[in-house]
């Protein structure tokens, strides 16, 4: 699963339930993974402008996706065996929500052409999307190429490990994803994350201020930088940055849910307001009776209330 879609909350909430204990995998399931909106990473791969088929009489016409679609899709079932189909037939049900299949195309893909990198790291990162973790972190390794690193399989490498809550081990992928795309905010996000979740909320809340307002940034990335706040007691502050993307009053309430968490945590007691001034909320890699994923997005308002628009399919697919 590549990023952890939140459920709205109604502003009006009357009351929200006390969160039992807040771990990392909680922390997890704030990362922006490699499909977030706020990267654009597989675009679509269609066919050249010259073979591209008109509209049927009677049917409204096809769009770039669904063109790609048909045509990946006949050159795969064509030749099953051939690599460049098979990935491009992939990305393009990637990119049109269909996941499950895309995952099968790779899979069989993987029978013929193991030990390729571009599928490895395609099918890796699929794979990861769909919590098949153990899988990923092989495919991952595999795809890696020291002579030509790529940005998105080593974020994809510190994901895997941060999904299992081990951020300690997570940390120094994403900092070296962050070395060679700086300018990728889902990046820096995941990055800030893991840190807060390894005890070093001062240090996420450096990166996520610096691109909280940045173009490519959206409310997802605010979020993020709310609950790092809340877990210094910053609370007012958190408030306000919270109000950039919700009501008020449904502000309000997600600070206090955050501020419900930070008390709720035993493990944070010790170290709540220690005497530099730093406040860790979360215990790192892993403690029993952990929260499950999503616990703290699931209950927090979002500006997903305005439908954003879809950028896994509005992308101008490159020539064959």
């Amino acid at each position: 699963m590549c990023r952890a879609d939140s459920r709205i909350i109604s502003a009006t909430t009357p009351r929200m339930r006390r969160a039992p204990v807040v771990m990392p995998m909680a922390f997890a399931a704030m990362l922006l993974g490699a499909c977030a909106n706020t990267a654009r990473i597989d675009e679509p791969v269609a066919l050249a402008d010259a073979g591209r088929p008109g509209a049927e009489p009677g049917k409204p016409p096809q769009t770039e996706l669904e063109r790609a679609l048909e045509y990946w899709g006949k050159k795969h079932a064509a030749s099953p065996k051939d690599l460049k189909s098979a990935i491009s037939f992939a990305k393009n049900l990637k990119a049109a929500g269909e996941k499950e299949r895309a995952l099968a195309v790779l899979q069989g893909a993987s029978v013929h052409h193991g030990a390729n990198k571009e599928l490895a790291s395609e099918y890796g990162r699929l794979a990861l999307e769909a919590g098949q973790v153990g899988l990923a972190q092989n495919l991952l390794e595999l795809a890696e190429d020291p002579g030509k690193p790529d940005w998105k399989v080593v974020s994809a490498r510190g994901t895997a490990f941060a999904k299992q809550g081990q951020f300690t081990e997570a940390i120094p992928f994403y900092e070296r994803a962050q070395s060679l795309a700086p300018d990728q905010v889902s990046v820096v996000s995941n990055l800030a994350m893991a840190y807060a979740a390894n005890g070093e909320a001062p240090r996420a809340e450096v990166l996520l201020r610096k691109i909280a307002d940045a173009p490519g940034s959206d409310a997802k990335i605010r979020q993020n930088l709310v609950l790092v706040l809340g877990l210094q007691g910053k609370y007012d502050e958190a408030k306000l940055i919270a109000a950039k993307d919700v009501p008020p009053e449904a502000a309000s309430a997600n600070v206090e849910y955050v501020r419900q968490l930070v008390r709720a945590t035993p493990q944070a007691a010790p170290k709540a307001i220690p005497a530099v001034g730093r406040s860790d909320a979360f215990t790192p890699n892993g403690a029993p009776n952990a929260a499950p994923a999503g616990d703290w997005s699931s209950k927090i308002t979002t500006a997903s209330t305005r439908k954003a628009p879809a950028k896994d399919k509005d992308l101008r697919p490159s020539q064959e």
